[in-house]
């Protein structure tokens, strides 16, 4: 009943021309088709236009995988046919085990790809120690040995060769003993001693003891000696425990380096790891602790909180002296080169116009402030991208052509896994021409992570998609919202992935945790029951826009403060304003704690900057959307690709 039933609906879409089909009609064969398959049933016969259909492999993978352990030989003849992809990698994995197993390691080694997991390439490397391969392969093993986690069993063998050969000195084992703590891998740290000498195994245990229970190891650090190996160990523990409690370790620190003659590369770890969670924390002693740091000792993370502790207490001497530290590389990040130019104009420095000049042509958040600053229209260069005939050449790429399949008939994580498959594989014009054809078939959450660097940032049409227009635009204009506001805060918080779930339980465009949404389906008197249905646009866009609105009027208009409540709360905005309300826009936002919501602010601007370039045709003024009133907006800016000559540095990113 079951094969009469399933072969009619296959049969039943079968077109009497096959050349004329439709591909419309091939999906829905192909789906009645895959459930033959699945069943064990017969499914070539009534589907013969299929044989050429991309998504054949799904068809006869189904087939295979019928047999709970396919034989070896039938995975070889499927791997043969369809090469690397994903259907066949977990295929590969399966008969890499089997040949381990055999110990038949030159068929081991013929499977080998780039595209291995991390324990296959672990059997991949053990195979060549068998095959007497493993001195020419020494440092592939080291590496995979220098793991800030435990190994898998794969791994092992390596393991094993490695000390076999003597290869496990002091020093490795000490580096991955760094790699270790930095991963509070506590129970590594204390297997690892077991490879070290006796005063370094005392040491790295005492270490565990300080990560694992640091009350009972302060007490028991007065009797370990002041030796090396212990120097070396506390300084890794406590600049850990900086990460977690600054005022711990700083506790700590002012009792050990007491007792223990710290060489001053240890000494200065350890301070700047205290230094910087302490500025982190706006600590009333940060100062003093960042001023313990002599130039050439601190890292560049303590250089930066240098810089927005002396802004937090508008110290502009202090912000200059913080500047003066910073490195080449630092310096030729617009943020930096915005708050050199920045500082100079509170100090009144006549250089600050030509740092704001050079910085215009910059298309980020930083640029555009230093465009508003100079007077000069927006930075933005943007490249045509392919027409739809030459964007349909990336169908010629298998994986692409059985991406776009799966994603028309719904199978969205395996489009996607096709997707990213096929695009590590792909140039720069296929990869442009395959994120056009996404873009032309409503597929928006592919340009913001393939179009991530170099010229395809200025991809711009494709990187900020206007999807769902009439919808956003709407709820927008009924929220008292700019939807170029709208459109930078929903590409910032879910770059268009429609089904996105965060790790803090936030679903779809808008990324709203249920709560809020019950609260805003509430006031909207919309019905709301399951987090899921925030998945649907429409809902997700209604209830999101909604809440942006509350923010917004909670905070006088100001779109600074809006898009961090959004994403930090209302409640640690407050707590800010409290403690550096009286800062200037710029100043306090440089000033939130959380580099997550720093960013994300500058973030969300720009890309309302740009969208409200592609809305318009001119932007949405980042003078307005930095300050504090509620009055008319301001006319919108120009844009203007820049003289050549001037610096078109990267764009903000996803």
């Amino acid at each position: 009943m079951l094969i009469r039933f399933l072969a009619a609906i296959v049969l039943a879409a079968v077109s009497a021309h096959a050349l004329a089909i439709e591909p419309a009609e091939l999906r829905t064969q192909f789906q009645a088709a895959h459930k033959l398959a699945k069943a064990g049933l017969p499914w070539r016969t009534v589907a013969p236009e299929l044989a050429s259909y991309p998504l054949l492999p799904y068809l006869e993978h189904a087939e295979l995988m019928r047999t709970p352990r396919p034989a070896s030989d039938a995975i070889v003849a499927f791997i043969d046919r369809h090469g690397d992809q994903p259907l066949t990698r977990p295929l590969r994995s399966t008969l890499i085990a089997r040949r381990v197993q055999a110990k038949d390691w030159a068929g081991v080694q013929a499977l080998d790809v780039p595209s291995l997991s991390f324990s296959d390439r672990c059997h991949q490397l053990h195979a060549a120690i068998e095959l007497g391969q493993g001195d020419t392969q020494r440092d592939a093993i080291r590496a995979v040995w220098l793991n800030a986690k435990l190994l898998p069993s794969a791994c092992h063998p390596l393991d094993h060769w490695l000390r076999a050969q003597k290869l496990l000195d002091a020093d490795t084992v000490w580096q991955r003993v760094e790699l270790a703590v930095a991963a509070h891998q506590v129970g590594l740290v204390r297997l690892l001693a077991a490879d070290l000498a006796a005063k370094d195994k005392a040491a790295v245990l005492h270490l565990a003891d300080l990560l694992a229970d640091s009350g009972r190891a302060r007490q028991n650090a007065k009797s370990w000696p002041d030796d090396a190996a212990h120097r070396r160990a506390l300084a890794l523990g406590l600049a850990r425990i900086a990460a977690r409690d600054d005022a711990l370790a700083a506790a700590l620190w002012r009792e050990f380096s007491a007792r223990f003659k710290f060489e001053d590369a240890e000494k200065y770890r350890v301070i700047d790891a205290i230094a910087l969670y302490r500025a982190n924390s706006f600590e009333a002693d940060a100062e003093s602790w960042l001023d313990l740091l002599p130039a050439g000792q601190d890292s560049a993370a303590t250089r930066e909180w240098r810089l927005r502790e002396a802004l937090s207490r508008r110290d502009l001497a202090d912000a200059q002296a913080a500047i003066e530290r910073f490195d080449a590389t630092q310096l030729a990040d617009p943020r930096w080169q915005y708050w050199r130019a920045r500082v100079a104009e509170l100090r009144g420095d006549a250089k600050a116009a030509g740092f704001y000049r050079e910085l215009a042509g910059s298309p980020t958040f930083f640029g555009f402030l230093a465009a508003e600053r100079s007077a000069l229209p927006y930075a933005l260069c943007p490249i045509t991208p392919p027409d739809a005939g030459d964007a349909s050449r990336a169908l010629v790429v298998p994986g692409f052509a059985r991406a776009f399949e799966l994603h028309a008939i719904g199978w969205t994580t395996e489009a996607r896994r096709e997707w990213d498959a096929a695009l590590a594989q792909s140039d720069a014009d296929t990869r442009l021409a395959a994120v056009t054809l996404a873009d032309a078939r409503g597929w928006y959450d592919r340009a913001p992570f393939a179009l991530n660097a170099g010229d395809d940032l200025r991809a711009y049409t494709l990187r900020f998609p206007l999807a769902h227009r009439e919808l956003i635009v709407a709820s927008a204009q009924k929220n008292a919202l700019s939807p170029a506001f709208v459109y930078g805060l929903i590409r910032s918080e879910s770059a268009w992935v429609q089904d996105a779930k965060s790790h803090a339980n936030a679903y779809g465009l808008m990324q709203l945790i249920p709560e809020t949404a019950r609260r805003m389906a509430k006031a909207e008197k919309r019905a709301f029951a399951n987090p899921l249905a925030l998945f649907d646009p429409a809902l997700n866009v209604a209830l999101g826009t909604r809440y942006l609105s509350s923010m917004l009027a909670r905070f006088q208009g100001a779109h600074w403060l809006a898009a961090a409540a959004y994403n930090a709360g209302p409640q640690r905005v407050d707590q800010w304003l409290k403690l550096r309300g009286d800062l200037e826009p710029d100043l306090f936002v440089e000033t939130i704690p959380f580099k997550e919501t720093r960013e994300y602010v500058a973030r969300v601007l720009a890309f309302a900057v740009i969208y409200d370039w592609r809305l318009n045709g001119r932007a949405f003024s980042l003078d307005y959307a930095m300050s504090r009133t509620t009055d008319t907006p301001p006319p919108r800016r120009e844009v203007a690709c820049p003289a050549v000559g001037t610096n078109p540095a990267t764009t903000t990113k996803p």
